[in-house]
């Protein structure tokens, strides 16, 4: 896998991609001179190293019980040094951000919290996993046998939309894997019920920009629709103080919206069209 991520970030080249929110912005420009006087493959080796070296150290504090200090190591390593190569746009690339982004509103929310940065840690791990599954399952075999088709078999264009289709519903599923457990018919957050809903807020978003961006988009109008509902709702709700209790409520009906919402994905049935 380690030879296919660095194949795969051979791909990203040297320009800087636009960044959301500040704190990113700056990381990509306190790195542009360095990038600029480093070698290409030097730099994939180093982005490579720096994640497998994230996930250890972020073990070894867990293990030692500082999980916020094993949080901030996985989400700085999502942070640093996020370069395009052209006008491709990667999965993998979308995932880091989308991963950073998860990390940086877990902190602002739940740091306080001794079981929700339990919580986080946990979900950043689910997250690199998914972004290495990515990059060896759709980003390697797709762009890379675009660029080089020798010695590799031709991937068309429509196994590409159904792979993003795939990570999309995987990124929906990792939200009720992670952050919540369902016990005797009964709801229960993984940690404190903030982290579910902040979460729910990124990942959900995430998931359907990822759906909008599908050809067949129109064929999961529904499904989009509901998202946008519901990832506004969230957002709405996440930014009011509200008591436990209607969290604990709003956690319930996310869930169960978000439970429905994956089982309508896996059915082959239409509802309308998407604008």
């Amino acid at each position: 896998m380690k030879k296919q991520l660095c194949i795969l970030c051979m791909l990203f080249g040297f320009q800087a991609m636009a960044a959301n929110g500040p704190e990113a912005g700056r990381v990509l420009r306190n790195n542009t001179v360095a990038q600029e006087e480093m070698s290409f493959e030097a730099w994939c080796d180093r982005k490579l190293r720096n994640l497998e070296r994230a996930q250890r150290e972020a073990s070894t504090y867990s293990l030692r019980g500082n999980y916020a200090k094993s949080l901030l190591t996985l989400v700085n390593a999502l942070k640093s040094e996020v370069y395009q190569y052209g006008d491709l746009n990667p999965l993998t690339l979308n995932l880091i951000q989308y991963g950073a982004r998860l990390g940086d509103r877990l902190i602002a929310t739940v740091s306080q919290d001794e079981r929700g940065v339990k919580a986080s840690v946990i979900g950043i791990e689910n997250f690199y996993d998914l972004i290495f599954k990515t990059a060896s399952k759709i980003d390697y075999q797709y762009y890379y046998c675009q660029s080089y088709l020798r010695g590799c078999h031709y991937r068309r264009s429509a196994q590409f939309e159904s792979n993003v289709f795939e990570m999309a519903k995987d990124l929906i599923t990792l939200l009720n894997d992670t952050f919540a457990i369902k016990r005797g018919g009964v709801v229960y957050p993984v940690g404190p019920s903030t982290a579910y809903l902040n979460a729910s807020e990124i990942i959900l978003g995430a998931a359907n920009r990822e759906l909008k961006s599908l050809v067949y988009a129109e064929s999961y109008a529904c499904e989009i629709l509901d998202l946008d509902m519901l990832v506004r709702g969230l957002a709405s709700f996440n930014r009011e103080s509200n008591s436990e209790y209607e969290k604990r409520d709003q956690l319930n009906q996310t869930y169960y919206e978000v439970e429905s919402l994956i089982y309508r994905l896996r059915d082959t049935r239409a509802c309308g069209n998407y604008r």
